[in-house]
């Protein structure tokens, strides 16, 4: 929807732990259209890597069933194991709301606003892409 409507999505995903996430739409620099220039990119040197739209298709699922982790600066991490790969998806507290260091990725998470800033498939122990 985002990309069809060249528009911000509040609220496009849903994580059990950490509540909605964003979906900004961006520039080359940051947001949506980075990541897909970037996931572009990266398929033209390597094929076997995701390209943009099946990334897009992926995050769903990736955000919903993913386990969710705190950072050091209070955003957050979610990562998930999906077809012998896996998914780390960042995040980015973009409510202002205080970090707790004992645990910022659960605490005051009503006041929250999550906002996708970053998608990478895991390398394995020989620092080869699973893809």
């Amino acid at each position: 929807m985002a990309i069809h409507h060249h528009a911000d999505v509040p609220k496009a995903f849903y994580n059990p732990n950490l509540g909605f996430v964003d979906l900004v739409i961006g520039n080359s620099k940051g947001g949506l259209i980075h990541l897909f220039k970037r996931r572009e990119e990266q398929k033209n040197a390597n094929p076997a890597v995701d390209d943009g739209l099946t990334v897009a298709l992926k995050l769903p699922e990736i955000i919903y069933h993913g386990k969710s982790k705190a950072d050091y600066n209070g955003d957050a991490i979610i990562e998930h194991y999906l077809n012998g790969k896996n998914y780390l998806v960042s995040l980015a507290n973009k409510s202002g709301a205080p970090k707790d260091e004992s645990h910022p990725v659960v605490i005051r998470r009503s006041n929250r606003k999550w906002v996708l800033t970053g998608y990478e498939v895991e390398k394995d122990y020989e620092g080869k892409d699973k893809e």
